[in-house]
C-alpha cells in the first residue's frame, strides 16, 4: 500500500455514535478526497446492496423485502395456492433454517428461485408473486440516501454499481430530477454498458449520468407475445424505458409509472414475462462477471475512491474479488458503510475480507447508509477546491533541434504562448541536463555502427535530452488539438502532462533498453517488478528522488497533483483517458517522436510525413465523454499509418540482424563487466547471515541490490568521461580493459573470443560493416515461446561460453500497450485490457474521412493476431562458421530443440 487517506486512525471499524471524532475525520478526508478526484478528472464508485433500501417505506407502510423477506412472500403465495411439491417443500424448509441461523447459502436460493421460473405449475403463483413485489417497489416513497447520492452524482461525477432491483437511483434521476437537460441510465447488460462507453458527445450539451446494474437482484422482462415482435424471447432491465414514462419530465415530481408499463414490451406493446436475477444462479454470475469486465475495460483506471453501503458481500463474493483487484492494482481507498459491520461477534464478510487484513486502505463507518451520505453531502458543501498554482510562462523557447524547425515553419498559427515554458518547465529541463540525457544516445551505440551524418543533423543531437523535448512538444500539441475541439480548458492539467511527458525517459540508463535485457538476462529482478527489470524502475525512483525537493514537489502540489500520479502518467494509467494515450499508449507522443525523430536520424525511410502526419492526427481527434481519447475520419487513418511505421522500424532498424548481433557482443561485455566487478561482501544482509544457523532459513533475493549496484557502476563511469564523444562508446572501452585487467579469472578462449567481438564493435561504422556480420550469421526461425527460447539459449551459452553469439527476437504486438494495461488473470474471473483510445470499426485499411470512432482500440483491426514466431540470429565471435567451438554450440542447440519438440524452419545464410 503506497499511501493512506487513513493512516492517523488506528482502529478498522469506526462508530459514529461512540467515535465522532474519528468518524468525523474521516468523513472530511473523504469529501476533501472527492474534491481533489474531480480536480483531476477521476470519479468517486458506489456499490449499493439491499441495506440502502431496507427502511425505505410504500404509501401503504409496506417495506422492500430483502432476499429472506422475498422468499417469505413467495412461500405465502405458494401455501395460498396449496402447492405441494416435495423438492420445493425442502428447499423452503432448508432456507428457514438457515434463516434462524443468520446463515447465507446462495446455491439454496437459486435452486428455489429457479424452480419457480422454469416449473410450468408454479407458473401462476411465480406471476401473482411478480405483480406484488412490483407494486411494492413501484409504491415506495422516495428515498433521502438515493436522493443524496444522484445530487453527488450530479457534482462529483460518481457512477454507481447497483446490486438492487428496486430503482430507486434512477428513478431519482427520471422523475425526480430537477434538470430537464440532463439523462441519467441504468444499464443492465454488456452490451448496452459497451455502447454507453463508446458513445459519441451530443451535439446539445446534456448532462449524463451512469448507474450499472451488476445483475444483482434485479428484475428483467422477457418479451412473450404470442405473435410476431422483433423482440421477442428477448430481455430487458424492468427499469430499461422508465425515461419514456409520460409524466417522467412533468411537473409533476411524485408521479409513479405503473408496473404494467415498466413490463410491457415497447416494440410490440403487450406485457412481458418478468424475472428475478438472484445470486448463485448461473445466469447472474455469468453476466456479473461480464458486467465487471467492461468496468475494468473502460472504467477501472478513472475509478479514485470506492465506497460500498448496504452491502454485506455474503452474497456476492464474486464483486468481493473485483474490488481486491482493483484495491491492488489502482491502489484506490475504500469506505464500507454500514450500521452493523459485526454481527454475531463476526465482521461482516466484505470487512473481513477487505477491511481487517489491512492491505487496502480501508476503513469500515458504523453508520446508517442515508446518515452518512447525508453527513458527506453537507461536507463536501462546506468545503471548496483549494486555490491552484497558475503556470508562469517565461519567453525561453523549447531547445529541440528536429521539431523546433518544423513547428516554426510549418505551424506559424499556433498561438506564441503555446510554446513558451513555465519557470517550474525549465528547473527540470535544467535537471535533465545534470543527469546528462543529453549524453545518452537515443539509439545507443546503433548511431556509432551506422555513423550516419548529415549537413543539417548532427548525430550528436540525437539523445535522450533532445528526445525528451521532443515529446513534450508533441504532448503539447496533441493536447491542444483536443482542446480547441472539446474546450477542456485546464491549464494546470496541460502543465501537468508536459511534466509527464518531459520526465518520461529520466530513469533511462546508457545504451538504451539493451541494459534492460542485460539484467533480465542475468535473472536480477527489483522487488517491485517481479516479472522482469524495466527503465520504468529507475524512472519511478528517479522522479522519487527529485520530487522529494520543495523545488520540484511544491509546484507540481500547487497545480493539484501529487507524485504518485506524476509516476501514473508516465506509466499510462493517471485514469483519465486521454492523458494516459498521450503518454504511454500504442500512439503516444514517445512514439511519434522517436519513429520520426529516428528515421530522421539514421537515415531509414518510411511512408510518412511529419508534417503532414500532425496535420492529419489533429484532424478528428478529440476526447468521448468517458474521457477516452478518440480517433476518428482522417487521424484515424494517420493513427493506422503510425502503426505500420512503427512495425517497418522495428524489422528494418531497432531489429535488423547485424545490429542485433553486435548488440549481443555488448550485452556480454557488459555481463561480464557487471558479474567480474560487483561487490556482495559489504551488503547488510551477507553481513548479517550466518549460514550455520536457522536466523535465515530463506535467503533473500538481492536482485535488487545487484541492479542498484551496477546501476551507481554505471553513473560512475558516465561522471568520470571527460571528452564529448557517445557516452556508450567510451563506457564499453572502460568496462573491456577493467575484464582485461582481471582475465587471469577467464578462460583463454572465452578471452579471445571476446576480444574479437570487442574488435568488431569498435570496428563497425557503416551499413557495409553490418552487412559483412549478417553474411556469417546463422538465422533459425522457430515457432515456440519467447522464454522458452531465452531458457534454451542460456543452456548453450553456460555450455559453450564466448563460442557463439545467439540472440531471439520477435517483431513486437502491432498494439504496444501499457504494461498496467495489458490483459491479466484476476481472482474475479476478468482478464481484459483496459482502454484509453477508441477507434472506427472494420478493417483498418478502408478507413477514410466519414468513418467515426466506435469501438475499443484492442476491439479493432488494428490489433493483429501475431504467432510465435521467434528470429534466433547465431554469430560466431571468432568470426568463422568453421570454429570448432562454434559448431558444437550449434550441435547442443540443435539438440536441445529436439529435447523440447520444437522445429525450425531454417533460413539459412551460409558464407
Amino acid at each position: 500500500m503506497k499511501s493512506s487517506l487513513f493512516e492517523s486512525i488506528d482502529e478498522d471499524i469506526i462508530y459514529k455514535e461512540k467515535n465522532e471524532n474519528d468518524y468525523n475525520m474521516i468523513l472530511t478526508k473523504w469529501a476533501s478526497h472527492f474534491l481533489e478526484l474531480k480536480q483531476k478528472g477521476l470519479i468517486p464508485l458506489f456499490i449499493t446492496g439491499a441495506g440502502v433500501s431496507m427502511d425505505v417505506e410504500t404509501n401503504k407502510g409496506e417495506k422492500i423485502p430483502n432476499i429472506y423477506g422475498i422468499i417469505n412472500l413467495l412461500k405465502k403465495y405458494y401455501q395460498q395456492a396449496k402447492s405441494n411439491i416435495d423438492e420445493v417443500n425442502e428447499l423452503f424448509q432448508t432456507l428457514n433454517e438457515l434463516e434462524k441461523k443468520d446463515k447465507k447459502d446462495r446455491s439454496t436460493v437459486a435452486r428455489l428461485l429457479t424452480a419457480f421460473q422454469e416449473t410450468k405449475s408454479l407458473e401462476d403463483i411465480w406471476k401473482v408473486f411478480n405483480d406484488k413485489l412490483v407494486d411494492i417497489i413501484i409504491d415506495t416513497k422516495r428515498s433521502p440516501f438515493h436522493e443524496d447520492l444522484a445530487n453527488i452524482h450530479r457534482n462529483y461525477d460518481a457512477v454507481t454499481l447497483t446490486l438492487n432491483f428496486d430503482g430507486l437511483l434512477i428513478r431519482e434521476f427520471e422523475y425526480h430530477g430537477k434538470n430537464p437537460d440532463e439523462k441519467a441510465f441504468s444499464l443492465p447488460t454488456k452490451a448496452e454498458c459497451e455502447n454507453f462507453f463508446l458513445r459519441h458527445k451530443n451535439e446539445v450539451p446534456l448532462t449524463e449520468y451512469l448507474e450499472i446494474q451488476v445483475r444483482g437482484d434485479i428484475f428483467y422482462v422477457k418479451c412473450d407475445s404470442d405473435g410476431f415482435c422483433p423482440q421477442k424471447g428477448q430481455q430487458h432491465s424492468l427499469w430499461a424505458f422508465i425515461a419514456s414514462y409520460p409524466p417522467a419530465k412533468s411537473k409533476d415530481k411524485d408521479s409513479k409509472p405503473t408496473a404494467d408499463f415498466l413490463r410491457k414490451c415497447h416494440a410490440c406493446g403487450k406485457p412481458g414475462k418478468s424475472f428475478l436475477a438472484f445470486p448463485g444462479s448461473y445466469d447472474k454470475e455469468k453476466s456479473m462477471r461480464e458486467m465487471l469486465e467492461i468496468v475494468w475495460k473502460h472504467l477501472s483506471f478513472r475509478i479514485g475512491s470506492v465506497t460500498v453501503a448496504g452491502c454485506s458481500g455474503e452474497w456476492d463474493p464474486l464483486l468481493i474479488a473485483f474490488l481486491g483487484d482493483l484495491l491492488t492494482e489502482r491502489d484506490v481507498p475504500l469506505l464500507v458503510i454500514d450500521k452493523e459491520p459485526i454481527k454475531n461477534d463476526k465482521s461482516k464478510y466484505i470487512i473481513e475480507e477487505l477491511v481487517n487484513p489491512k492491505i487496502h486502505d480501508a476503513k469500515s463507518l458504523g453508520v446508517e447508509a442515508k446518515e452518512f451520505i447525508k453527513d458527506l453531502s453537507d461536507s463536501l458543501e462546506r468545503q471548496s477546491e483549494s486555490a491552484r498554482f497558475k503556470p508562469v510562462y517565461t519567453l525561453d523557447p523549447i531547445d529541440d533541434h528536429y521539431w523546433k524547425e518544423i513547428f516554426e515553419n510549418k505551424f506559424p498559427n499556433i498561438p506564441i504562448e503555446k510554446n513558451e515554458q513555465s519557470q517550474f518547465e525549465i528547473e527540470l529541463i535544467s535537471q535533465l541536463k545534470e543527469d546528462k540525457l543529453q549524453r545518452f544516445s537515443q539509439l545507443g551505440l546503433k548511431s556509432y555502427w551506422l555513423d550516419i551524418e548529415k549537413p543539417d543533423r548532427n548525430p550528436k543531437q540525437h539523445n535522450r535530452y533532445q528526445h525528451s523535448l521532443g515529446v513534450m512538444k508533441i504532448a503539447s500539441y496533441l493536447y491542444d488539438a483536443i482542446d480547441q475541439k472539446a474546450k477542456i480548458d485546464n491549464p494546470y492539467e496541460r502543465q501537468f502532462l508536459r511534466i509527464a511527458a518531459l520526465m518520461h525517459d529520466i530513469g533511462h540508463l546508457p545504451f538504451s533498453h539493451l541494459i534492460e535485457s542485460v539484467f533480465n538476462e542475468l535473472n536480477w529482478k527489483p522487488s517491485d517488478y517481479k516479472e522482469r527489470y524495466s527503465h520504468e524502475f529507475q524512472t519511478e525512483k528517479r522522479i522519487d528522488e527529485l520530487f522529494a525537493k520543495p523545488q520540484y514537489k511544491d509546484p507540481l502540489t500547487k497545480i493539484g497533483y501529487s507524485v504518485d500520479d506524476l509516476k501514473r502518467l508516465i506509466n499510462g494509467c493517471f485514469g483519465v483517458g486521454y492523458l494516459d494515450a498521450i503518454i504511454n499508449s500504442p500512439i503516444d507522443s514517445d512514439k511519434i517522436d522517436y519513429i520520426f525523430r529516428d528515421t530522421e536520424y539514421t537515415g531509414r525511410n518510411i511512408s510518412l510525413d511529419s508534417v503532414q502526419f500532425l496535420k492529419d492526427i489533429s484532424n478528428g481527434l478529440t476526447i468521448t465523454p468517458e474521457k477516452h481519447l478518440s480517433f476518428s475520419r482522417i487521424a484515424a487513418m494517420a493513427a493506422a499509418q503510425l502503426i505500420e511505421a512503427r512495425q517497418h522500424l522495428y524489422k528494418h532498424l531497432y531489429l535488423q540482424p547485424g545490429i542485433v548481433i553486435l548488440e549481443g557482443i555488448v550485452k556480454l561485455i557488459i555481463k561480464t563487466f557487471f558479474v567480474h566487478t560487483i561487490d556482495l561482501k559489504h551488503h547488510p544482509i551477507i553481513e548479517k547471515m550466518n549460514f550455520d544457523s536457522d536466523d535465515y532459513p530463506d535467503y533473500p533475493d538481492l536482485g535488487e541490490y545487484k541492479i542498484n549496484y551496477c546501476i551507481d557502476k554505471l553513473t560512475t563511469l558516465v561522471g568520470e568521461i571527460k571528452s564529448d564523444e557517445q557516452y556508450e562508446k567510451e563506457i564499453i572501452d572502460t568496462m573491456f580493459k577493467i575484464i582485461k585487467d582481471r582475465e587471469i579469472y577467464l578462460s583463454k578462449p572465452f578471452m579471445k573470443n571476446l576480444e574479437i567481438g570487442y574488435k568488431l564493435i569498435c570496428d563497425t561504422k557503416s551499413n557495409a560493416g553490418i552487412n559483412n556480420i549478417e553474411n556469417k550469421m546463422i538465422h533459425e526461425r522457430i515457432k515456440c515461446q519467447k522464454e522458452k527460447m531465452s531458457e534454451i539459449i542460456r543452456d548453450v551459452s553456460f555450455r559453450f561460453p564466448g563460442a557463439a553469439i545467439m540472440e531471439a527476437v520477435s517483431p513486437p504486438d502491432f498494439l504496444s500497450a501499457a504494461h498496467s494495461r495489458k490483459k491479466r488473470e484476476r481472482s474475479d474471473g476478468t482478464n481484459t485490457i483496459s482502454e484509453c483510445i477508441i477507434v472506427p470499426k472494420g478493417d483498418y485499411h478502408l478507413w477514410n474521412p466519414t468513418h467515426l470512432s466506435s469501438q475499443s482500440m484492442h476491439d479493432s483491426s488494428l490489433n493483429a493476431k501475431k504467432d510465435d514466431i521467434i528470429f534466433v540470429f547465431i554469430y560466431p565471435l571468432s568470426g568463422e562458421l568453421d570454429d570448432s567451438c562454434f559448431k558444437q554450440a550449434i550441435n547442443f542447440f540443435s539438440k536441445l530443440l529436439e529435447k523440447n519438440s520444437i522445429g525450425t524452419a531454417n533460413d539459412r545464410k551460409d558464407s
